[in-house]
């Protein structure tokens, strides 16, 4: 059951301080997210229509203090990555697989153009109950 994520945007701006106690220098850093590595649903899930919808979207960060530039924009590109990864999530059940486990990728299909394609599976939990051996599984659409 996939679900379209809402954080999408087009950059994402860090403006930290080096200390929050002390206030010093603002420095300010941008990830954007055609510099983003993961594409979320890939240009076959319309990754292009999703990125005009959110052309003007920015995010800024403002509570976290960073040492220097670099990294300020580790931050920036981080942050980014953890978006563009959250953005298409999914959770399903299927007969017990025990292989079938967190870190492992799925390549699901059936599901339409947007939405077939590699999933990263993010957590599981295998049960045995009175319908026998189940594996639920969360998941994110990953497509680099």
């Amino acid at each position: 059951r996939p679900t379209d994520g809402c954080r999408a945007m087009r950059d994402l701006i860090a403006r930290c301080h080096e200390s929050l106690k002390s206030k010093k220098a603002l420095i300010t850093a941008t990830a954007t997210r055609k510099a983003a590595k993961t594409r979320g649903v890939g240009s076959k899930g319309g990754e292009e229509n999703i990125e005009q919808a959110f052309n003007e979207r920015q995010e800024v960060i403002v509570d976290h203090p960073v040492a220097n530039q670099a990294e300020a924009q580790k931050l920036a590109d981080q942050t980014m990555e953890r978006i563009a990864k959250e953005m298409v999530k999914a959770s399903g059940s299927t007969v017990g697989l025990p292989d079938l486990r967190a870190g492992s990728v799925l390549n699901i299909d059936r599901l339409g153009e947007r939405f077939s394609g590699k999933y990263f599976v993010t957590s599981t939990t295998h049960s045995i109950g009175d319908s026998g051996y189940t594996t639920q599984f969360q998941c994110r659409r990953e497509e680099v």
